[in-house]
């Protein structure tokens, strides 16, 4: 099952949820884990069938489904990335992401040359342990104007100081009509 909507407001939101109750249910999504466990699934972007030998449940559907340190919850970032790519038919797509050491960071660069994954640390030490992996601040971003036409930012926008500077930035850096992916806790 594939649930795609997009949504503009919170009351947008509660409208869908009021609509799917049945399809998000926690009996419905415990049944479709479980289906998923049972048959695999097709990691997107690379379109790579992942077995059910390969795939870890986890402590829940959203972190869990583990497959080459990729969760559910980052494979359906993956998903709305695949579907904004095909829509806009980017042959080549500039991607920036807030993470250049996880395994999706990995997996992008792995797929697009113009991947562009940072990390964040205010540690000197940190930053020199992680050479050559770019640093970034999500407040103040290094690149011009209108660069990328996608823009992830998983489980990280929790931990700026300023979201509205950072998702500023994140406008900024982004060219007109890209995307912007991201999830938070």
């Amino acid at each position: 099952m594939e649930l795609t909507i997009d949504l503009r407001t919170q009351s947008e939101l509660w409208h869908v949820l009021d609509l799917h109750q049945a399809r998000l249910s926690a009996a419905a999504v415990d049944r479709l884990g479980a289906a998923v466990l049972a048959a695999g699934c097709r990691e997107p972007l690379s379109g790579r069938a992942v077995s059910p030998a390969e795939l870890v449940a986890g402590d829940g559907w959203r972190e869990g489904l583990l497959a080459g340190g990729i969760s559910s919850r980052v494979r359906a970032v993956m998903r709305c990335m695949e579907v904004a790519i095909e829509a806009a038919a980017l042959a080549s797509p500039r991607i920036y992401a807030a993470e250049g050491l996880t395994p999706f960071a990995l997996a992008m660069r792995g797929r697009f040359a113009r991947f562009v994954g940072t990390e964040y640390s205010d540690d000197v030490q940190r930053l020199d342990w992680m050479f050559p992996i770019p640093f970034a601040d999500l407040q103040a971003l290094p690149y011009p104007d209108g660069r990328f036409d996608l823009v992830s930012t998983n489980e990280v926008l929790e931990h700026v100081p300023s979201i509205d500077r950072a998702l500023a930035e994140l406008c900024r850096v982004l060219r007109p009509g890209g995307w912007h992916f991201g999830t938070v806790p």
